[in-house]
């Protein structure tokens, strides 16, 4: 029989999972030092919103115009995607990490969390492994989940939950499982104890003793585990809660921007955008004079003697001791690639416009008549200082020093506000204008990345959706655990054979000079994207093709191997026209090494494969793909 001292191992678990909750010394039949004690226990997962630590506002109004699916680009055996500099996104599996919760709370976006607590190496292992059971479905996987939370006996689970844990679990793990397990509470004890309990807890306690019960119900329905775990409406606000806007961005520790779009527990979208390797250069006198990569280049120059004071001390600027206000003379960017595809102009400006020069402390600025703005400029520039910093302070790293990225980050985004100012005073027309803002976002989440102590910044980092949770800003809401699968089991694998002769993958491979097993097509937008991976300029297997040959043992000698490039492109069709434009993107560093583009009249199979083939042979002229060594 269960004993009230279990029992209130159990309460003193949920408590700690509401830390704005006094802790309670509740009367029983031990010594006050084992309620103590008990009263101590962590829950198997204890990640909550005072975790997500590194929410960055600044990027609340970015939204990447171009991202690549992560499916695309395969994962490994551990379930973790190698990424490159650029965007990207996957809709995938999401599980609920507490039960008894409400699903979300009314308006509110989520935030960036690891993944802690006890229990956390075994969820996230669960979640992890889950990518090459894929015949385990996802309910299945989520109720063992709730069992694993509930804390639930092993060998009290019913058959098909066994079965899912010895899948997705080793010896060890399933071993520990019954160390912090629990059975079904008696009502007496209860009835004895529950009343001495806050609300959100009594209603946590409940939920996972009856979800002990249904796991050890054999043919319990995914239904009855959903109306147990999860809370109809929307939360009610509580102390502690805080506002975090839909889309807001986190930084990651690994290096990279995080954010998460719930449509359900079961479904979280994930954009990732990773820090590019930009170059941020500054004159003799602290300013930002070019912002460039192996395609754009952003280049100011400035009006000599317009330089001014403006504003208190700097917080981050080494060397400097006041904010300035600095005139351009000349603004000019250029977007090869851009170009390429639209044949616009270079974008420019010529002695109109100015900036802030440093990252002020606090106080207010002088200086309104002569540079009109500033005092609203001034105050961004406060509040973006103080995001910096806070970020900062709460990573696992040393501090970033005076005057490196954090300082450039600061001026980045003095810039970005600078220019955004100019095309609204001064428009110029041209249909990529939006790429300088764009690019100016990508060279700032650099430089914040170099201020936070990110080794290779543009290098490719690893993203392993397991270790990730998405926290609300409701305190008792639900808390989503990610998974490295697909949503829905992913897109269908365009593999040799499954796709029609005289389609657009048909077309794109046979342009390209591939199979059909080395090139994917997705559409996003109603846009066609092109997918390829190389390795020493041969044409690698698509991802999803190489999961279906793992599982069917027919493995290409050669096809596992790590991609080094991956030729990215868009079939874009208007007015009769087809055209295709490729790009080969370093996989490592996330340069664009080449770009290729043409146009073909008409816009069927035919003229899709003769677009791609013409932008193959442009992109290949300097960067050489295929051969005889190629199969």
């Amino acid at each position: 029989m269960v004993t009230a001292s279990t029992f209130l191992a159990a309460a003193a678990a949920l408590l700690a999972q509401f830390p704005q909750i006094p802790r309670l010394r509740l009367p029983g039949r031990a010594d006050d030092l084992v309620w103590e004690r008990l009263l101590q226990r962590d829950p198997p997962i204890t990640t909550g919103l005072s975790d997500a630590l590194t929410e960055v506002p600044y990027l609340d109004d970015y939204q990447p115009a171009v991202q690549v699916p992560m499916s695309k680009l395969g994962y490994g055996s551990d379930g973790v995607y190698k990424l490159f500099g650029g965007e990207f996104t996957i809709t995938a599996e999401s599980y609920c990490l507490r039960a008894g919760a409400h699903a979300r709370a009314s308006g509110n976006g989520y935030a960036y969390a690891e993944l802690r607590g006890p229990g956390s190496e075994i969820i996230r292992h669960v979640m992890q492994h889950s990518v090459n059971a894929r015949d385990i479905s996802q309910p299945t996987i989520q109720m063992l989940v709730w069992a694993i939370l509930s804390r639930t006996k092993l060998d009290t689970m019913s058959a098909d939950l066994r079965r899912a844990a010895a899948r997705l679990l080793d010896r060890k793990e399933l071993s520990s499982l019954d160390g912090g397990a629990i059975g079904i509470i008696p009502d007496d004890v209860r009835a004895r104890i529950e009343p001495r309990l806050p609300e959100p807890v009594r209603e946590t306690l409940d939920a996972e003793n009856r979800l002990r019960g249904l796991a050890a119900r054999a043919g319990a329905t995914f239904d009855q585990w959903q109306q147990l775990a999860v809370l109809p409406g929307n939360a009610e606000p509580h102390a502690g809660d805080r506002v975090i806007p839909s889309g807001r961005w986190s930084f990651h520790q690994a290096g990279f921007f995080v954010r998460f779009d719930p449509a359900s527990f079961l479904q979280t979208r994930i954009d990732v955008s990773v820090p590019a390797a930009i170059k941020v250069t500054r004159d003799a006198r602290g300013r930002i004079a070019s912002v460039a990569d192996r395609v754009r280049q952003l280049r100011i120059a400035y009006d000599e003697q317009s330089d001014q004071t403006v504003g208190g001390a700097t917080r981050t600027v080494g060397g400097a001791a006041s904010v300035r206000a600095a005139r351009f003379s000349s603004v000019e960017y250029r977007d090869a690639d851009a170009e390429l595809r639209a044949g616009d102009p270079v974008l420019s400006w010529k002695a109109r416009g100015w900036t802030l020069v440093g990252a002020p402390a606090g106080g207010a600025a002088s200086g309104q008549a002569a540079f009109p703005g500033l005092t609203q400029r001034y105050e961004h520039a406060v509040v973006r200082t103080r995001d910096i910093e806070r970020v900062l302070s709460s990573l696992k790293r040393a501090p970033a020093a005076p005057g490196d990225g954090a300082a450039v980050a600061a001026d980045v985004a003095n810039l970005r506000e600078a220019l955004a100012a100019l095309q609204q005073e001064a428009p110029v027309k041209t249909t990529w204008r939006a790429n300088v803002d764009g690019f100016l976002v990508q060279a700032w989440e650099a430089s914040f990345a170099m201020g936070a102590g990110v080794a290779g910044v543009g290098a490719d980092p690893p993203f392993d959706p397991s270790g990730v949770v998405a926290v609300p800003g409701s305190v008792t809401a639900q808390r989503l655990g990610m998974s490295p699968r697909p949503a829905g089991g992913g897109p269908q694998p365009h593999c040799r054979g499954q796709d029609s002769a005289d389609g657009f993958e048909g077309a794109v491979a046979r342009g390209m000079g591939v199979g059909l097993d080395q090139v994917s097509v997705t559409q996003d937008g109603g846009l066609e994207k092109i997918f390829s991976r190389t390795r020493g300029g041969c044409a690698l297997p698509d991802s999803e093709c190489l999961s279906e040959a793992i599982g069917q043992g027919t493995v290409p000698a050669g096809s596992l191997q790590a991609a080094d490039y991956i030729i990215v492109g868009a079939i874009q069709q208007a007015g009769g026209t087809t055209r295709v434009t490729l790009r080969a993107v370093n996989v490592e560093t996330g340069e664009i090494v080449a770009v290729g583009m043409a146009d073909a009249a008409g816009t069927g199979p035919a003229a899709v494969q003769q677009a791609t083939s013409a932008a193959m042979k442009s992109l290949t002229s300097t960067f050489p793909l295929g051969g005889v060594g190629c199969h």
